[in-house]
């Protein structure tokens, strides 16, 4: 999806980071620090990585399509939720990307 709205793809793409509980946060902020896209994160994981970010007072965006994903949602500040979504998480997310067909 990086690709398909034009964002640069490079080193800092990773396709799948696990984070758990036990991460600690020199951890997180060294993996973190220079990431620009995370594709295919769990919802545990996109919690996990909004709290951090917002505990270092960056902005955050968020896209998903499962209930799961609302407690994300509601961390970041702009949540995206893809037009084939649950109904909860459209009705959670800040904005609902209609045509999801990329």
């Amino acid at each position: 999806m990086a690709t398909s709205i034009g964002r640069q793809v490079d080193e800092n793409y990773v396709e799948q980071l696990y984070f758990t509980n036990s991460a600690i946060q020199e951890q997180f902020i060294n993996t973190i620090e220079n990431l620009k896209v995370l594709a295919r994160a769990s919802p545990e994981d996109k919690m996990i990585i909004a709290m951090g970010l917002k505990g270092m007072n960056k902005k955050i965006a968020v896209i998903g399509d499962g209930m799961n994903d609302v407690e994300s949602f509601q961390i970041a500040d702009v949540s995206f939720a893809m037009g084939s979504s649950c109904s909860y998480a459209r009705h959670h997310a800040s904005m609902v990307l209609v045509e999801d067909n990329f």
